[in-house]
């Protein structure tokens, strides 16, 4: 039975590069049969660019960086819940009586 072994391949490289604008992440140059990973300098984008074996561009492909808050976790059974509907609607509707007694001092809200 022959003898295999695992060749050793390096981590690939994840390079990127700063643009401006989509016309920059257009004019960069790509080699032929590789991708790039294009950070716009300006706007909160991600481009990337390729090219085929020939060295033709493929489509550009354009990512719109979002920030997302992490997850707030549920409630597990028998954790207490902040507040329930009552005090929430009492908490707003004192809210509300005090903003409107702040614009309206000659009305009495009461």
């Amino acid at each position: 039975m022959p003898t295999t072994f695992n060749q050793y391949q390096p981590p690939q490289t994840i390079t990127m590069f700063t643009v401006h604008g989509e016309e920059g992440a257009n004019m960069f140059p790509v080699a032929p049969g590789q991708k790039v990973t294009l950070i716009d300098a300006d706007n909160a984008i991600i481009y990337v660019k390729s090219a085929n074996q020939f060295g033709q561009a493929l489509p550009l492909e354009v990512y719109d960086m979002v920030y997302r808050n992490p997850p707030v976790p549920e409630p597990q059974a028998g954790q207490a819940v902040g507040m329930d509907a009552d005090t929430i609607k009492k908490t707003v509707d004192e809210a509300v009586k005090a903003a409107l007694q702040r614009y309206f001092p000659q009305i009495n809200f009461d």
